[in-house]
């Protein structure tokens, strides 16, 4: 099993809102500062948004698992 990793340029992320799942490190080591997850997700996975330079996340009611360092960030606080 392998992961593909895409460098974002844009600080700020604001997700589909068809998106259910967002799988391991699907967005981590980029530059991202915000990120609006939808009310459609249910379930952040592990080091999903690892490495970033996130302070501002919006995470909704819908979302029941967060996965292990999903968020992990050196000035993060959840």
């Amino acid at each position: 099993m392998f992961f593909v990793l895409f460098i974002i340029t844009y600080p700020d992320l604001k997700l589909g809102n068809s998106l259910k799942i967002i799988s391991p490190y699907s967005f981590s080591y980029n530059n991202l500062a915000k990120i609006e997850i939808p009310n459609s997700v249910i379930a952040v996975q592990e080091s999903a948004f690892k490495a970033n330079q996130l302070t501002d996340i919006t995470i909704p009611n819908s979302v029941s698992s967060i996965g292990v360092n999903a968020f992990l960030n050196k000035d993060t606080t959840i």
